[in-house]
């Protein structure tokens, strides 16, 4: 059993935190002067008397999956979930209190280099900031990135049988949109763009510059980032798109069958106006659509005051669904009788 706190805004949230330890954070982005976000920062630097590893798990209203990935690394967040998936909040509460929910706050890089000098440099490099591994062969490196997920892949152009360009023309041929930054030898221009004419998202010069090696890693990786997001705002833009067309398409099929029925079709609302005609009630009646929407169907009978009485009260029953169907007999007026 768990103690459940809830608050309603980031200002609550704060003071909450203040007070308590919590051991599991689920949250809205909007909650007020301070998004969620930026609560999570305030989380992991280590403010509040909770653990500053809490695993937090925020809920969106719009979600694309790799924008949501991308911003969670830079504040430290565990999970971000649409509304419609946060069912899978029981999965990763599970998962939080049974092993050790990962913080995603680090960019995971493979590389592919025969060269043991230049991997321990670059071991050396990564280790505070990233999460490294490393292969010797081209071979190797391709099985690796066939089953485990990067964020971007480091080619050295001079594997051994020349293997760096057939290794990275297989990359973009199975995942077009993966990132792979190759090593070049300094100043060989020609090979920098041969590669990345090919598919490489962009080079660094060897013997390397730790501080450009940082900038064209996170610059890389916040590019695919970009790319991958923006396919799949795309693919939600043409779902939406053919959605609505075939709405549209139902719309009018629907129009145009209450159009060609000889019978009166209509739309009340609680009160019992009228919201919706086909237009077999003007050639039944005489009145237009028009001067007719927005008034009481009682308005139109033509009854005796018991009459209208009795068909009042069934018509009430229908509008706040005491009853689901009725079936009376009344006579309507006409606009020329």
């Amino acid at each position: 059993m768990f103690d459940v706190h809830t608050v309603m805004d980031s200002r609550q949230a704060i003071s909450k935190l203040k007070q308590l330890d919590f051991r599991f954070i689920i949250s809205e982005i909007n909650i007020g002067e301070i998004d969620a976000w930026r609560l999570s920062s305030l989380i992991r630097s280590d403010i509040y008397i909770c653990n500053k590893k809490t695993p937090i798990v925020l809920i969106t209203d719009t979600h694309y999956e790799r924008i949501a990935e991308a911003t969670a690394k830079s504040f430290g967040i565990n999970a971000v979930l649409a509304k419609s998936d946060s069912a899978a909040v029981n999965e990763i509460l599970a998962d939080a209190f049974s092993t050790s929910l990962p913080v995603i706050d680090k960019l995971k890089i493979l590389t592919i280099s025969s060269n043991e000098t230049l991997n321990s440099q670059l071991e050396s490099l990564f280790a505070p900031r990233y999460i490294a591994e490393f292969t010797h062969s081209a071979k190797e490196g391709l099985s690796i990135i066939r089953q485990t997920f990067f964020d971007l892949v480091i080619v050295d152009a001079s594997l051994e049988d020349e293997a760096a360009m057939p290794l990275l023309k297989t990359i973009t041929y199975e995942q077009s949109d993966f990132p792979v930054v190759m090593l070049v030898p300094r100043n060989d221009t020609e090979a920098a763009e041969n590669f990345l004419v090919h598919g490489a998202s962009d080079f660094i010069y060897e013997p390397i510059n730790p501080v450009r090696i940082f900038n064209i890693c996170e610059r890389t990786a916040r590019r695919n980032d970009f790319m991958i997001s923006n396919i799949q705002f795309a693919e939600k833009v043409q779902k939406l798109e053919e959605s609505e067309q075939e709405y549209k398409r139902l719309s009018s099929a629907h129009t145009q069958l209450l159009g060609s029925i000889s019978s009166v079709v209509m739309e009340l609302d609680q009160s019992g106006n009228i919201k919706f005609l086909n237009p077999a009630w003007f050639r039944l009646t005489g009145y237009t659509i028009e001067e007719s929407l927005n008034k009481s169907l009682l308005s139109f009978l033509d009854a005796s005051e018991e009459e209208s009485i009795h068909f009042s009260n069934k018509l009430s029953d229908l509008l706040v669904k005491s009853v689901y169907f009725n079936t009376e007999e009344v006579k309507i007026k006409t606009k020329h009788s």
